[in-house]
């Protein structure tokens, strides 16, 4: 485990699982010495601002929108996590329908303003970080 960081196996690639153990807040407590796909990554909006495809205010509304949608989902999970509320629906465990639209929400957003092309070599690193 270095840095700290614990590693999983999704569909057999080794993965840190999301939300990262070195975030505070939302700040990096070892940026300096973070990993490599932490390092190289850029999101969808990160691409199309230095792209000049979006402004800064376009940029800023998308990540302040995101997180605002993954803040009322926590707030409504309460103690539990978005990992297992995951796990949950996948299990087929019956959830509060107001769980699975903020979800579906936070979901779309990811999707719409973060995530790469399925087709781009780094699209699986948003949800999960490569190991």
């Amino acid at each position: 485990m270095a840095l700290g960081f614990s590693v999983a196996e999704v569909d057999g690639d080794r993965v840190f699982p999301l939300r990262c153990v070195q975030l505070s807040g939302t700040l990096c407590t070892v940026y300096p010495d973070r990993p490599l796909a932490c390092r190289t990554y850029r999101c969808a909006t990160l691409r199309a601002f230095e792209a000049l495809d979006i402004d800064r205010p376009e940029a800023d509304r998308r990540v302040v929108t995101t997180k605002a949608a993954i803040a009322d989902l926590h707030v409504t999970l309460g103690d539990g996590s978005i990992a297992e509320l995951k796990q949950q629906l996948t299990a087929g465990t019956p959830v509060a329908p107001e769980l699975k639209l903020q979800l579906g929400i936070v979901e779309l957003l990811l999707g719409r303003y973060f995530k790469l092309p399925d087709d781009h070599p780094d699209s699986g690193v948003t949800d999960l970080a490569r190991a």
